[in-house]
């Protein structure tokens, strides 16, 4: 706020769950770069849990970092903080100091507040937290002996050296890769500053680790089929066995029968005794040698089934035989591969655990050495900022990719620095240069004065998806002091139909100038592609409805092909 106005005034929508937790407001300025200011606003710290804190936080500049005494330049000022309901437009609190706070700030106290604001319970969903700052007496000029005038400093301001710490690959723990070009960040800023990477981070996101996997160990299933095939082989191989037994297996011996005689009882011959006798012998002594015959042959048929049985037997475990040397021949390669392999293992491991063991230890004394920091760290803020609870990131690793430092010789061997591992993110709906300006206002919480119309379509894009209502309505209101007859209807067809509040400020532009706006090239391109535009339809027809005289001002749509995809959405 500059000495010639009499007040300034800021405003911050807000959701009532994000005042679950603590929540801090981007930093604001009452007096150019000199004065910069912070609300906190959260659950209230004296055992009130019905009852929301509100804070005004001064952040200190260089020169009220060494001064000892009161901040002369802040006296002077008056405030009021007040929460409206952004629906109902009705103010739900509004409280004012009954004495200026400012006269007391220094170095030992930059804050002032209400422990007691207001009830949680009568907050609507959306709502504004605004902070109205007044003039009430001009400042005085600050005493030159209130500053050592020999310590002498060239620092930047504050936002200026916030600004350096972007894109710094030292310090960072995420990347961006826009689109090929890498952009370093870091997660602490950027889960502070912005609702959507705070989701993001806290969502507990990683990249995936692959395992590595054991290839050559078979698995139970088939440790099982095996010991299965095993056994039906070995049952197989019994089976042909008694297959084989029995095909060759002797006929038994079979007698040949004596034609039997039939008579008829008057054919029936009286026979004497001694022919019968005679008859008899010689039917015995036939019947003898007949079998005598029969014998000889049957000993001869076994003895040859069981020369060729035997035969087949040792020709048949012959091949068997074979089979199961080449099968062992090679199981014993697979087993002296298997023995080299597991000694190379072995070998290795034994100095990975080495390397781990070595890496282990460069761990705990960086660790150590970030502790001793960080606890400085506390200290100064603590002393200068009023801050006493800083959150510091736990994924700190000390692995860099990017290095290619080549070694050197022995004698000329230097430390090298600990490599980092980063968080990379994709962006590929960006250009590069865009995503930068969003980052540094993450960073600096500034925007550049002169920014073309192409970059604030973009930035008003990226902010609203980032969910970064500050750049958003910055952004809007540099669009609208940019529209023209020439860009307006382009504007509102291609990007403004898809915000609300967008697509209101460039139609009541387009109608404020509409007879301009037909009369342009790129009115009249529209017309002819209109096929082009997914919300031609819908957005002509409002404008036309929109309009008092529209008989006489309807445009004439060109008759191209491009015509029937309007007819038809």
């Amino acid at each position: 706020m500059d000495n010639k106005l009499s007040c300034a005034k800021y405003e911050f929508t807000m959701k009532a769950s994000d005042v679950d937790s603590t929540y801090h407001t981007p930093i604001f300025s009452t007096k150019g770069e000199n004065q910069l200011w912070n609300l906190r606003i959260g659950p209230s710290a004296k055992k009130q849990a019905e009852y929301l804190e509100v804070f005004l936080q001064a952040v200190p500049s260089v020169t009220e970092l060494i001064t000892e005494g009161p901040w002369i330049s802040r006296q002077g000022l008056s405030c009021e903080i007040y929460i409206i309901d952004e629906m109902a437009c009705t103010t739900v609190v509004s409280k004012k100091f009954k004495e200026s706070p400012f006269e007391k700030f220094s170095r030992k106290s930059s804050g002032c507040g209400w422990p007691c604001f207001v009830k949680k319970s009568s907050l609507p969903e959306n709502f504004i937290l605004g902070i109205c700052f007044s003039m009430t007496t001009a400042p005085r000029v600050q005493s030159s002996q209130s500053v050592d005038n020999t310590f002498q400093y060239t620092l930047p301001d504050l936002a200026t050296a916030w600004g350096t710490m972007l894109d710094n690959p030292n310090t960072a723990d995420v990347v961006f890769n826009v689109q090929g070009t890498k952009i370093y960040a870091h997660k602490d800023i950027l889960r502070a500053r912005s609702a959507y990477f705070r989701g993001m981070f806290n969502s507990g996101c990683a990249e995936s680790v692959a395992k590595p996997t054991e290839s050559n160990k078979p698995s139970k299933r088939e440790n099982k089929s095996t010991h299965v095939s095993m056994q039906s082989s070995s049952y197989r191989r019994e089976n042909a066995l008694k297959i084989l037994s029995l095909q060759y297996k002797p006929p038994e011996p079979t007698v040949p029968l004596a034609d039997e005689t039939t008579s008829s009882g008057s054919d029936m011959e009286i026979v004497t005794l001694e022919s019968l006798s005679t008859e008899i012998k010689a039917d015995e002594g036939k019947d003898q040698s007949t079998s005598d015959v029969i014998k000889t042959n049957v000993i001869k048929t076994n003895d040859i089934n069981q020369v060729s049985a035997v035969d087949a037997l040792n020709k048949h475990y012959e091949q068997r035989l074979a089979e199961l040397q080449t099968k062992l021949s090679d199981a014993q390669q697979a087993q002296s591969l298997i023995i080299n392999k597991i000694q190379n293992l072995q070998t290795n491991f034994d100095d990975f655990r080495d390397s781990v063991k070595r890496r282990e230890e460069e761990i705990t004394t960086k660790e150590k050495e970030v502790d001793s920091l960080k606890k400085s760290i506390q200290i100064l803020v603590s002393e200068f900022c009023g801050v006493d609870n800083i959150k510091f990131s736990t994924n700190i690793s000390f692995d860099d990719k990017r290095s290619s430092t080549k070694p050197l010789p022995p004698s000329q061997s230097v430390s090298q620095p600990p490599q980092r591992q980063y968080h990379v993110i994709e962006v590929t709906d960006f250009e590069p240069v865009t995503y930068r300006r969003f980052l540094h206002f993450l960073y600096t919480n500034r925007i550049p004065s002169e920014i073309a119309l192409p970059a604030c379509l973009a930035l008003f894009k990226l902010s609203d998806k980032y969910q970064l209502i500050t750049v958003r309505r910055a952004m809007l209101l540099r669009i609208e002091t940019l529209l023209t007859v020439d860009n307006v209807a382009t504007i509102l067809f291609q990007q403004a139909y898809l915000y609300s509040d967008f697509k209101q400020i460039c139609m009541e532009y387009l109608l404020k100038h509409y007879e301009e706006v037909t009369k342009t090239k790129s009115f009249e391109l529209i017309l002819t592609w209109s096929g082009e535009y997914p919300a031609f339809p819908e957005v002509m027809m409002e404008i036309m409805r929109s309009i008092p005289n529209r008989d006489c001002l309807t445009p004439t749509v060109a008759s191209n092909n491009n015509t029937d995809a309007v007819v038809n959405n």
